[in-house]
Formats: C-alpha cells, sequence, structure tokens
C-alpha cells in the first residue's frame, strides 16, 4: 500500500491518497476540487485508477469533489 498527502494552498486542506499496488486501485481522501487536474495527474504517474472517492468532512463543501 502506498499513501501520499498532497496540499491544496488555495483551500488549506489536505487530500489523502491510499493506494495498492497489486490492483492498481487508489481512493482520494477529501479531494478538493480545485486540485482535481494535480490528483488526475499523480494517479496517471503511478499507473492507479480510482473506483471511488471519500470525504472525512459531514458538510457538502462545493469545495471537495466526489
Amino acid at each position: 500500500m502506498i499513501f501520499k498527502q498532497l496540499f491544496e494552498p488555495v483551500s488549506s486542506t489536505y487530500t489523502y491518497l491510499l493506494g495498492c499496488e497489486e490492483t492498481g486501485q487508489a481512493v482520494l481522501v477529501d479531494p478538493v476540487i480545485n486540485a482535481m487536474d494535480r490528483d488526475m495527474q499523480v494517479l496517471q504517474e503511478l499507473g492507479w485508477r480510482i473506483p471511488w472517492t471519500r470525504t472525512s468532512m459531514p458538510t457538502t463543501s462545493p469545495r471537495h469533489w466526489s
């Protein structure tokens, strides 16, 4: 398993990427819409795909995508 913490400076929040090297699947936790291109680039560089995203916040903040 690989874990990456990605910082998004506009919203001052972190996105967490957890991925399995064996399956090539990953999950993004608390992705930020402003950083969607960055997140997709990281996933592409690692050769991973994301079947889902998760949020740890009980809000429907427009800055987060899922």
